[in-house]
């Protein structure tokens, strides 16, 4: 079972979280669910990262669907993913880790570290992309 997480925005509805956590926010770029989450930050980077550990572990999700990775706005954004993937692939080596990324950049494809299993994944990647438009698979190598 993969789980959709909805890590580059908040809602822009009756969204309090910048008035207790506006640290959490990079001010200065507006996305279009408001300020951006700043992922330059590593206290929130690290968030993310054990957010998505405690759903592989403590509830045994099979992988991750990571939401619109191209709307997440700051410059960390390829350290963040590269981050997350590492972070999820320690506790749960064959994680299915996919990512909505319309724009198809293929350097979020690239698996970094040799796979542990002989076994195949579904996807043979580091990260699957998902275009909302064309949905498609890396095929694996």
């Amino acid at each position: 079972m993969i789980l959709d997480v909805v890590y580059n925005h908040f809602g822009s509805v009756y969204n309090y979280v910048p008035h207790y956590a506006p640290e959490w926010f990079a001010k200065d770029i507006m996305t279009p669910w408001g300020p951006a989450i700043d992922f330059r930050q590593p206290m929130v980077r690290q968030f993310y990262y054990e957010n998505a550990c405690w759903w592989l572990t403590q509830y045994d999700f099979d992988g991750l669907r990571v939401d619109a990775v191209h709307e997440i706005a700051t410059e960390a954004r390829d350290l963040f993913l590269g981050e997350l993937a590492t972070a999820a692939r320690a506790d749960k080596p064959d994680a299915a880790l996919i990512i909505e990324n319309i724009r198809n950049q293929m350097h979020w494809l690239i698996r970094r570290t040799p796979r542990r299993s002989a076994r195949p994944s579904s996807t043979g990647t580091n990260i699957a992309s998902q275009n909302t438009r064309r949905p498609w698979r890396a095929s694996a190598n």
